[in-house]
């Protein structure tokens, strides 16, 4: 078997000839055995902004720093202080009470909008109109 740099298993396949079509049949046997929500998480997120984003192991940055950096511009803090407001003020914050406090106040504070085309709004968008469709409320908890 070939593995790529991230452990994928790579299949190579060679052809005779040129062909009109290509056709994968996969089969696939999953065992599902559901664990309750944050199993295995840590559950301290420290709220001071040195802190944050989460620290991670130095073997996973590179991974992870297209996605720990902020996709939009917030020039004037307005998403950093609505995020802000989930954490403690002193201490830690838990992992699961930041994420439900964020999901419960997009669920009290925003009007879910249907819009089947497009990209999402920006998270700035979201803020300003109180309203978005489910892409648009998950750029935003992303972006905070």
């Amino acid at each position: 078997q070939v593995h790529d740099v991230f452990g994928n298993c790579v299949g190579i396949a060679s052809f005779e000839g040129a062909t009109s079509t290509l056709t994968f049949d996969s089969r696939i046997r999953l065992e599902h055995t559901p664990l309750p929500a944050f199993f295995g998480v840590d559950d301290e997120v420290m709220p001071e902004k040195s802190a944050l984003p989460v620290t991670y192991d130095v073997e996973d940055l590179p991974d992870l720093m297209m996605t720990m950096r902020r996709q939009h511009a917030d020039p004037d803090g307005v998403l950093e202080r609505w995020a802000r407001r989930f954490t403690e003020r002193q201490g830690n914050t838990r992992l699961r009470s930041l994420l439900a406090d964020i999901t419960q106040a997009i669920y009290s504070d925003f009007r879910y909008a249907t819009r089947l085309h497009g990209h999402p709004q920006t998270p700035l968008e979201t803020l300003a109109t109180r309203t978005g469709t489910c892409r648009d409320f998950a750029v935003l908890m992303m972006e905070a």
